[in-house]
């Protein structure tokens, strides 16, 4: 409010005649006359009444804007806390959904992880399998070139026996066809 204003207001209450002339007069009197002074110096005032029009127009317009902000603020908490579908109900729907698929990939992991532990001690059994099936194919690989190295000196031998048999046979045909034919 404008100092002018104020002052004329208030100035007729503070002079010392006025003062005198309310005390004289009853409390019911003096209160209603003093309001009424108020009131028609309020309506009078050309300049308090244009500023108290504009006050007005600002107040209408906090008014509206205060209620959009509060429209506003309304949805923003809708939006956070609805419990169907408000940014924490879903927050906290997604992190049931991620705690039961953690839950899954942690137990898919122990599987993986006791299927891998299975194979490796599989594949150590298969290795040292693999080591002696390959040491007792190299023991029967020995064993067979030793029977064919056998069975080639058996058949030398065997060669050699018919030959020797052959020629001794052989020469006792001769001997008797020769003591048959020319000795006698």
């Amino acid at each position: 409010m404008d100092k002018k204003i104020v002052k004329d207001i208030v100035r007729p209450l503070q002079k010392k005649q006025h003062l005198y002339a309310v005390a004289s007069r009853p409390a019911d009197e003096t209160s209603a006359e003093i309001l009424q002074d108020i009131q028609r110096k309020v309506n009078e005032s050309s300049n308090l009444n244009s500023k108290f029009d504009a006050l007005m127009f600002k107040v209408e317009k906090i008014e509206e804007e205060q209620s959009k902000v509060s429209k506003t603020v309304g949805l923003i908490h809708n939006a956070l806390y609805d419990p169907d579908n408000g940014l924490f109900s879903r927050i906290a729907a997604v992190k049931s959904t991620h705690s039961e698929e953690k839950a899954d990939i942690e137990k898919q992991l122990i599987e993986i992880n006791a299927w891998k532990n299975q194979s490796e001690k599989d594949e150590n059994r298969s290795s040292a399998e693999g080591k002696e099936i390959h040491k007792k194919v190299e023991s029967h690989q020995n064993t067979i070139e030793s029977l064919e190295r056998w069975k080639g000196n058996v058949n030398s031998l065997g060669k050699w026996t018919l030959a020797a048999i052959a020629g001794g046979t052989i020469t006792i045909i001769f001997r008797a066809v020769y003591e048959l034919f020319i000795v006698q």
